[in-house]
């Protein structure tokens, strides 16, 4: 598999990273659909300012989206049978107001391109690593079956490239190791995966979209108690309770002594049950140390 790797330009004395992950922001033209009361455009910029107002407070180094930037494939449609792609319309529309970070964009289990056509429409593979600072960030396409044009989105979850991930760390066996990917299965991953977890000391934390909700999931003293960190969503939730799932994005704060995630809700006014409701930007219950 082709890969992308970026190494992030920092001035010789950053010690202080900040790093933006957002994901599941579903672009979409299907049904007329309205989330919490937007329309896609009115959700898709209120997305855009709320990152522009994030890093106006607190400048962001890099953009990692792991996936779900649309519903591309879904429906038994796809970019092909329609003529078009909403996921470029994200990239070219709304992601291009945003500063000119280092930015990788995974691709999603509703984002079934093939590498050549992913390459095409983000800038980059559908795999590959960034370095930031002493930090490598290995960026793991786990929905890699069933690619191409006649393809609906597919849940098929394929395995961790193992590999690719042992040979970013052996690349620059100083750093501390971030995995981020659309989707983690540990039941339905490999034993390669699950043993490589246990015994790697320099991977110290993973993180995931798909799931809509913005959960820490610990993995237990098994795994030098690791943690899966969800990224959220900027499109719905299946969860009630909405602190768990509603609109938000996950920080990544990497200092040369500590490694620290929150997950921030989204200031936004919404309407849910029929009722207008407003929530303040809010830092919740999910911080993780790594």
């Amino acid at each position: 598999m082709s890969t992308t790797e970026l190494i992030c330009k920092t001035p010789p004395n950053q010690t202080r990273f900040r790093v933006l992950l957002t994901s599941d922001m579903h672009c979409t033209d299907l049904y007329g659909r309205e989330w919490y009361g937007l329309t896609n455009e009115e959700r898709m910029q209120h997305w855009v300012d709320t990152m522009l107002k994030e890093h106006q407070a607190d400048p962001f180094d890099a953009i990692f989206i792991p996936g779900d930037i649309s519903l591309d494939y879904h429906d038994k449609k796809t970019p092909y049978d329609k003529g078009y792609s909403t996921g470029q319309d994200f990239i070219k529309n709304y992601l291009s107001q945003l500063p000119p970070l280092p930015r990788f964009i995974l691709p999603g289990n509703h984002e079934q391109f093939t590498d050549e056509d992913w390459l095409a429409l983000t800038g980059n593979h559908r795999q590959g690593s960034v370095i930031l600072g002493n930090n490598t960030f290995v960026m793991l396409s786990n929905f890699a079956e069933d690619l191409g044009h006649t393809y609906d989105s597919s849940d098929k979850y394929s395995k961790a490239d193992v590999d690719y991930i042992r040979s970013q760390i052996e690349a620059h066996p100083q750093n501390n190791v971030y995995l981020v990917s659309h989707y983690f299965n540990l039941d339905l991953d490999s034993e390669a995966f699950r043993s490589l977890l246990k015994t790697e000391t320099r991977i110290k934390g993973l993180f995931m979209g798909h799931t809509h909700l913005n959960r820490v999931l610990p993995l237990g003293e098994e795994y030098r108690n690791l943690v899966i960190a969800e990224t959220g969503n900027f499109s719905y939730t299946l969860e009630k309770d909405l602190t768990k799932g509603f609109w938000g994005f996950r920080d990544l704060v990497i200092t040369p002594d500590t490694a620290v995630s929150h997950y921030i809700v989204a200031e936004s006014n919404a309407i849910i049950d029929g009722k207008q409701v407003h929530f303040d930007r809010t830092v919740v219950d999910t911080t993780v140390h790594i």
